[in-house]
Formats: structure tokens, sequence, C-alpha cells
């Protein structure tokens, strides 16, 4: 089957040609999503994203603080018990499917 772009309609300017790379029209607008960083010509744009992930973390190593400290101090008491029907399906899992919980490691 051949096509024939005279035949499509919009595809006439359509070439194989690289396009050129084009600037905004309006290059001072700002964004509201956005924070433009920088001094100079030199600059950087972050999204809310990277602050999100920043909070996850940091809310993620204080939860892993907290529970260390607290198991920490139960065996430093000699109150520490391992579940051992637990442990042994977390490993026979993680071994099987190199999951835990559900959550890949």
């Amino acid at each position: 089957m051949k096509i024939h772009p005279e035949n499509l309609p919009g595809a006439s300017g359509l070439t194989t040609s690289r396009s050129q790379l084009t600037t905004p029209a309006h290059s001072s607008q700002k964004y509201s999503t956005l924070d433009v960083v920088g001094t100079g010509q030199d600059s950087a744009a972050l999204s809310d994203l990277t602050s999100n992930i920043s909070a996850a973390i940091s809310a993620d190593q204080a939860k892993t603080a907290d529970r260390v400290s607290h198991l920490a101090a139960l065996y430093s008491k000699g109150k520490y018990e391992v579940d051992a029907a637990g442990l042994s399906k977390a490993l026979v899992s993680h071994a099987l499917t190199g999951r835990v919980d559900g959550d890949a490691l």
C-alpha cells in the first residue's frame, strides 16, 4: 500500500528534514508550579515534586530511626521477641518473589 500525502488533509507541510528549535514567545513568563533558581545565565527549574520526594524520604528515615530505637530498647531490656512464623514467611516470600509484604525491595 502506498500513501500519498497530498491526499491527506493537513499533511502538505510534512517534510523529513529536522525541525528547527523554537523558543517560547513569552520567555519571561513565570510558571506557578515551578521555582526558578540561579545566578547569571545559569538556572534550574525545580518542581514541587522534588519537595514532596524529599519530605517523603525524610519521613521514612525518621520512621525507620524510631523503629530501630524502639527495637534496640527492647533488645537491651531483654524483651525483644522474634515472631518466628512471621519471619519465616517473610524470608520465603522474599526468596520466591523478591518482595516483602507486596513491596519491591
